[in-house]
């Protein structure tokens, strides 16, 4: 925030009182202290242990010049009297709570049910004028960061942040994601905030996903087919630390494809996302196609294991393909093709090929020449590569997230929105799905601010005030893996929206200003899901920030920075 922050109390019945800070605070400390109860200790080995019994944050500052008399010449409140600081403290001295603004700019957005630390006895000290004191004042709040508030800012969530006690988390089963030392496992409940694409830390928030191909990391059964090559099984360290990744060889045959395949089951004109995670062996380059077993064109795609760089691709209907590289396994990559198949085809072949260079299907091979693959993995009627889901006899399914929510106790007023995120291949899907909601989901005519995927492709915000819907749009076109930012900002002047990509220049969109109702639809801020409240495709967020000073941050790079 810049330049001199004046700052309130409001207090008393419905917070009615206001005690005016007409002078900056001065010598500004926040700090999140253990609460009283908590105990540490040190055992004979020299190892520690502690037992924290809850967290409060805290503001110190100190008021200076808090006149003791009557004067024109200023708007601060009176030590004593009616309304006064005296009488405050009596308020919060008797442990009743009260409401800190830290911006008398912005009065709707306050910190809630703060509790007085000190001074709990003395009227502070003669100020340097002998007409006036000073007071330092210390409060403490359960939930809300005073720092954050000094910052105007409501929310702040970056990846790997502290969750517990302010967001709320919902998962029913277990599921993987790219840690920082290879694939493993979330618990039931536990948030994905430590999966990595490349080197952007994201939190991982996923529809239901099924993964229809059989033994899905067991390329020498039955269930695939294996031609003009072979598999020399348990051959490797996979990413996931197991030795059950799979070495496929080439065998003599010359100028031909030497593949492993398997069938799956489509709906007419569904999209199917094919991945395979891979490492180069002698040979570096790997070929994914899908194709209809009766009928239609291969949609192919290449990719160089040796450099972590996409090839080329072959097919009208190729959607895109993309290479995502698994943290702490170098050189190890899942390589994504995903293609809208048009036509009446029931049957999908998914093909993983060695290749010796770039859009090449055919070649001689020299009975030696392999790669190391692990994980397959198909994924029908979507348009975004989702956790890997082991397979064996059978399709298996991995369970959506139900819910990332956190309190929103402000009422409507001008804010911003920040978010930083990675592009996973939703854009592609057709379907609305949210990335960041304030308010409850339901039909219009509900308060509520929406931050979404549109139906159309495009990046989307709407604003209902109850009355009135209004809503911007970008038609950004990042790449799959690219980081993605969008600012949306809602005033007196109107709604925007900015977006840039990979850190590029910003594009915008607006709508002309809406009225700001007395209260959302629900008092709660949330990430992905869709409008009417299911799950989300795939988001993978890495920031979230919502401020309070709408007219000091007008660019991305300004938000990024605040």
């Amino acid at each position: 925030m810049s330049g001199a922050l004046y700052s309130a109390l409001h207090w008393g019945t419905e917070s009615a009182n206001e005690l005016v800070m007409a002078v900056p605070l001065q010598d500004v400390v926040t700090d999140r202290v253990a609460r009283a109860g908590s105990e540490w200790v040190q055992g004979a080995s020299g190892t520690e242990d502690a037992w924290i019994t809850g967290w409060d944050y805290t503001l110190t500052v100190r008021q200076r010049y808090i006149p003791d008399r009557l004067s024109s010449s200023t708007s601060d409140t009176f030590f004593a009297g009616s309304r006064s600081w005296q009488e405050f403290l009596d308020w919060a001295r008797d442990k009743q709570s009260f409401r800190f603004i830290p911006d008398r700019d912005y009065p709707d957005f306050y910190i809630p049910d703060c509790y007085l630390v000190e001074p709990l006895r003395g009227g502070g000290v003669p100020s340097s004028s002998g007409q006036d004191r000073d007071i330092e004042i210390t409060i403490r709040n359960a939930t809300y960061d005073f720092a954050l508030a000094l910052r105007g800012l409501m929310v702040e969530y970056r990846a790997g942040g502290a969750t517990a006690g302010v967001w709320t988390y919902t998962r029913a089963g277990t599921a993987l994601y790219h840690g920082p030392t290879g694939v493993a496992t979330a618990a039931v409940d536990t948030v994905r905030d430590r999966h990595f694409w490349g080197d952007e830390r994201v939190t991982l928030i996923e529809r239901e996903g099924e993964n229809v191909v059989l033994h899905s990391q067991q390329f020498d059964d039955a269930d695939w087919t294996v031609a003009q090559a072979t598999i020399s099984a348990n051959a490797a360290t996979a990413p996931d630390g197991t030795t059950t990744a799979d070495h496929l060889i080439e065998d003599a045959t010359a100028a031909t494809s030497h593949r492993l395949q398997q069938d799956i089951v489509i709906g007419a004109g569904n999209d199917v996302v094919w991945s395979v995670y891979a490492f180069a062996g002698t040979r570096s380059w790997l070929r994914l196609a899908l194709d209809a077993t009766v009928g239609g064109s291969a949609q192919t795609a290449w990719f160089d294991l040796a450099t972590g760089a996409l090839g080329s691709t072959s097919g009208a209907n190729v959607v895109y393909s993309a290479i995502e590289p698994v943290r702490g396994y170098t050189g190890w990559y899942r390589c994504i093709l995903c293609a809208s198949i048009g036509g009446a085809f029931g049957t999908m072949r998914c093909h993983a090929a060695l290749a010796t260079q770039d859009a090449e299907i055919a070649y001689d091979g020299d009975g030696a020449g392999y790669l190391v693959l692990w994980q397959a993995q198909a994924e029908v009627a979507v348009t975004s590569v989702s956790s890997p889901i082991l397979t064996t006899t059978a399709a298996a399914s991995r369970v959506a997230h139900a819910g990332f929510t956190r309190a929103f106790v402000w009422r409507p007023q001008p804010l911003w929105i920040y978010l930083r995120y990675v592009e996973t291949g939703t854009l592609h899907l057709g379907a609305a799905k949210n990335l960041a909601l304030i308010g409850g989901p339901g039909s219009s005519s509900n308060p509520r601010l929406r931050v979404f995927l549109g139906s159309s492709g495009s990046y989307t915000v709407t604003y209902d005030d109850g009355i009135t819907l209004r809503s911007a749009a970008l038609a950004l076109a990042p790449a799959i893996g690219q980081v993605v930012e969008l600012l949306v900002r809602v005033g007196a002047s109107g709604l925007e929206m900015r977006g840039s990509v990979a850190e590029g220049g910003e594009s915008s969109a607006s709508d002309a200003a809406s009225t700001f109702p007395l209260a959302w639809s629900a008092a709660s801020v949330s990430l992905g899901g869709t409008p009417s409240g299911g799950s989300a495709d795939v988001a993978a967020i890495e920031v979230l920030t919502i401020g309070a000073r709408v007219a000091e941050v007008t660019t991305i790079a300004q938000a990024r920075s605040t």
